[in-house]
Formats: C-alpha cells, sequence, structure tokens
C-alpha cells in the first residue's frame, strides 16, 4: 500500500486495479464529528450545480459516479464509479469537514486518515496531520482529475480554517449549494452540540416543501446583443420559471448556437446544459453564480432540435441566436460575465484583462461551434498577451467578472 504525501500523483490504475475505488476517511485522537464528501466540478473547477455535491446532505450524484456509502467501522465512505462520471466532469475533489462544536461539542483537533481501496483491498493512503482537524476546519483532500480518457489522482491538502464559508468563497460555490450544514444556516440551535448539529439541521430541511407560487413567465425583453437583420426567425426564445428540460428547434443547415440566458429572481445559481437524445447533460453552455445573463456556444444538432436544460430556483428565459451575432473584438471589447465574442483580425495578439474574484476560461471555437483549445485559466486578476491565428474564430468567455479584450 503506497503512503502518498501532499502533492503527489498517481495513475488510477495504481490507486484502482480492480476498476472500482472507495475513498476512506477518517480520524484518529480526540473525537470530531467528521463529514466527508466530493464535489464534482468541471473544466476549470467550475461547479456545475447542486446535483454534483455528496455529503451528509445529499448522497449521491444524478448517475450514481459518487456515492455516500454505510460504514460500521466510523469511517466515512465514498464509493466512486468513474464509468458514471458524466463527461463534463473534469474534477472529483473529495472534502473532509469537521463540524463546528458548541456546547458538548469537541473542542480540540484532531489526526485523521483518507484511504483508498479497490477490489476489497487498501491501495494506498495519506495521513492528515495531529491537529489538522479542528472544529470547524474544512480540508480539500485530494482530487481525481480527467486528462482525456484517463484519470489521475493528485493529493492537495488544502485547508481552510474558515471552515465550508471560506471553502465557498474561495471556490464561488454557494454555501447553500454544498453538500455540508453549515454555521450560516445552524443559527436556530446556537447551543447544539456538534452530534445535534447535523440532526437538527436534517429536522428542519425535512419539512413539507411550501407550494411554489405561479409565477408568470417573464415579460419580453429586447435582448443586449439583437440578432441582424439578415437571420430571419431568430431568436427561438423560451420562458420559464425553476428547473425544467425542453425543446427549441433551429434551421437545418445551422452549424453553431449561441443560447442566451437570463436569470430572475433572487437565485444566484444559473446554468444552462445541453442534453442527448435521452436527456442526459452533454455540456454545460452556461453557468453563473452571481445571477448574471450571458451567452454560450454550442454545436447544434443535426436534426436542430436543440434539447436544454435549465437549473435555476427562479424566473428565466433561453433565447438562441446564429454564431454570426457573436460581437466582433474591434479593437476592444468589455464585458461582465459569461459571453461568445469573434475575432475576425489576421494573426496578431489578443491582450486580456481580468478583474474578478474567481476563475476565468477562455476557450477557442471553429464556426461549427467546435473547441479547439482553452486560451486562459486564471482565478481572480490577470493581465495577458497572447497569440491569435486566423481566419475567424470564437471565444467562449466564461466568468461571472469583469474582463476587457483588446486585438493588436
Amino acid at each position: 500500500m503506497r503512503r502518498l504525501r501532499i502533492g503527489d500523483s498517481a495513475h488510477i490504475s495504481e490507486v484502482a486495479p480492480a476498476g472500482d475505488l472507495m475513498v476512506g476517511i477518517s480520524t484518529a485522537g480526540p473525537a470530531v464529528a467528521l463529514q466527508a464528501g466530493c464535489l464534482g466540478l468541471a473544466e476549470g473547477w467550475r461547479f456545475p450545480g447542486a446535483h454534483y455535491a455528496v455529503g451528509p446532505m445529499r448522497g449521491a450524484f444524478p448517475e450514481g459516479g459518487v456515492r455516500l456509502v454505510p460504514s460500521h467501522t466510523g469511517e466515512l465512505q465514498l464509493a466512486v464509479d468513474l464509468r458514471a462520471v458524466p463527461a463534463e466532469l473534469h474534477h472529483l475533489v473529495f472534502v473532509a469537514h469537521a463540524a463546528p462544536s458548541g456546547p458538548g461539542g469537541p473542542a480540540y483537533a484532531a489526526a485523521g486518515r483518507m484511504r483508498l481501496a479497490s477490489g476489497g483491498a487498501d491501495t494506498a493512503y495519506m495521513d492528515i496531520e495531529a491537529g489538522g482537524l479542528g472544529p470547524g476546519t474544512t480540508l480539500l483532500l485530494a482530487e481525481l482529475k480527467r486528462h482525456g480518457s484517463d484519470w489521475w489522482l493528485g493529493t492537495l491538502g488544502r485547508t481552510y480554517p474558515g471552515g465550508i464559508v471560506q471553502l465557498s468563497s474561495d471556490l464561488g460555490i454557494p454555501v447553500v449549494q454544498l453538500p455540508f450544514p453549515t454555521p450560516v444556516l445552524d443559527n436556530l440551535h446556537p447551543a447544539a452540540g456538534a452530534a445535534a448539529y447535523l440532526q437538527a439541521y436534517r429536522a428542519r430541511t425535512a419539512q413539507p416543501a411550501q407550494p411554489q407560487p405561479q409565477v408568470p413567465p417573464m415579460p419580453p425583453a429586447p435582448p443586449p446583443y439583437p440578432a441582424p437583420a439578415t437571420a430571419p426567425g431568430f431568436p427561438v426564445r423560451h420562458d420559464g420559471h425553476g428547473s425544467a428540460v425542453f425543446e427549441l428547434a433551429t434551421p437545418h443547415g445551422l452549424s453553431a448556437v449561441i443560447a442566451e440566458f437570463t436569470p430572475g429572481g433572487r437565485a444566484e445559481h444559473g446554468s444552462l446544459h445541453l442534453c442527448d437524445a435521452a436527456g442526459r447533460t452533454a455540456e454545460t453552455v452556461y453557468a453563473t453564480f452571481a445571477g448574471l445573463p450571458g451567452r454560450g456556444l454550442f454545436t447544434a444538432p443535426p436534426d436542430g432540435r436543440c434539447r436544454l436544460r435549465v437549473d435555476h430556483e427562479g424566473p428565466w428565459s433561453v433565447a438562441l441566436f446564429p454564431v454570426d451575432t457573436a460581437r466582433p473584438i474591434s479593437p476592444v471589447l468589455q464585458g461582465h460575465g459569461g459571453d461568445v465574442v469573434r475575432w475576425d483580425a489576421p494573426a496578431g495578439f489578443l491582450n486580456v484583462q481580468f478583474n474578478g474574484s474567481g476563475p476565468i476560461t477562455v476557450s477557442i471555437h471553429n464556426g461549427v461551434g467546435r473547441r479547439l483549445e482553452d486560451l486562459v485559466h486564471e482565478y481572480n486578476q490577470c493581465a495577458l498577451r497572447l497569440p491569435m491565428q486566423g481566419p475567424t474564430r470564437y471565444l467562449h468567455i466564461q466568468t461571472d467578472g469583469h474582463w476587457t479584450l483588446t486585438r493588436g
């Protein structure tokens, strides 16, 4: 059995030779109310939604790729089936959280261990040093990262003394979408001990849901980037409220489509996904964690039927536009949030300036919407000068921050 240290990596065949993988997380020394979970993230550590967060409040991914399984040994165990992990997920990040203590709860930090097993046999482990699991502390232990058709394990050991709230801020994931009860949600029981902490939260969330009010569709509003007169029949639009699956038709022969997603209400998270014929997510077209409207790009299906899914707790609108409605960089273009823009100059340089408090990813696509490469993957602020090739290329910007693109 291999001993792993922070910063180590291993091919999936080394830690899961039998094909299955079990991740066990346990503590040693002073007792803590330990919680464990896994976050499924898309490229660039983008969080596609609460359904890909497994922990005390949510037991499994929809497809079953990661499941929290019962154990009688005191070890928290997550079963991983990489064959069932959807293609949009590129990172599986394993998290340990020591629940905050109250009167009667644990008062001392503990040591711990992450254990990996496959086919019923242990394959690797990583120790969490003494004092590494203080009450209220959250750890990012390790990640499984997709590389083409392969997966690699990397140990992280990233500590958040501020717990789930600090983790939420760092990753840009709303606290309420993480699969752990948090201090923010436990204000009704400030004197509860660590054991009562989880029980009290579950009791509150088990109450029958109130009926959803009937909210009328959002009134029509002019899109921020109107389609040109040379695009008859566009935009195609659908309004709704809450999570939904629907179809929009595009003319046959259309190569690529820009989808504009406009969320409403107070919910900050919203996402738009392209689905296959069976209703499974094929790719995430657009996602926001700040309630921002924006645009994404995808290749039009051969039959012209765009099967789409929205995840949002509030009213929303989706409109489709031809890819040639993308704004050109001529020579300066500014924006806030996700967008699709056009580079239609000869070979030259692209200057990217980003002033935000989260990630930004910029990918290059051709005229049929096919992703060619990732051009930018940065966090918080950056200023880059990058070579660009002609002819026309489309840039898909994914962020919730402010950005400026300059040609030259």
